[in-house]
């Protein structure tokens, strides 16, 4: 009886430090504010023409007339709303293989997370102690909400 306790408690000690160790969700502190800083200079370099200094995406700047279309936003309701309860790997892939529009796919990965991370901090997501992973299949565990789940 002894031995099964042990068992039972040393294996939910092991669940809850896998768990601990691995954030689920975009309200779990997923990038560094260092890591959002090196993302607000990439997003300036490459996004800002295109998605606004606010992110606030435009239909009516010159860059969107000449591409006849509008372009989204990436901060607010509307982003937030496409986005949520979907994994972050869905966000991070789209950013990597369609953008910029001019040369897709140009921006290293390590960009992108850091680029994705200044999106992040923008939409007052919170920062933590690690920087957000440049790897889709740990960012596929990383769920994006755009409320915070009630614990």
């Amino acid at each position: 009886m002894v031995r099964t306790n042990t068992v039972a408690v040393s294996a939910l000690a092991l669940a809850i430090s896998v768990l601990a160790q691995s954030p689920s969700t975009v309200w779990d502190g997923v990038y560094t504010a260092d890591q959002a800083q090196r993302g607000q200079a990439v997003y300036n370099q490459h996004c800002a023409v295109c998605h606004g200094d606010t992110l606030e995406g435009d239909a009516q700047t010159d860059r969107a007339k000449k591409l006849n279309r509008a372009l989204p936003p990436l901060s607010g309701d509307v982003f937030t709303g496409n986005w949520n309860n979907r994994p972050l790997s869905d966000l991070f892939d789209k950013i990597a293989k369609t953008m910029p529009w001019d040369d897709p796919g140009k921006i290293s990965r390590k960009d992108n997370a850091d680029l994705l991370a200044y999106v992040l901090r923008f939409n007052r997501f919170p920062a933590g102690a690690k920087d957000l992973p440049t790897e889709s299949d740990v960012l596929a565990d990383i769920t994006f909400f755009a409320v915070k789940p009630k614990q």
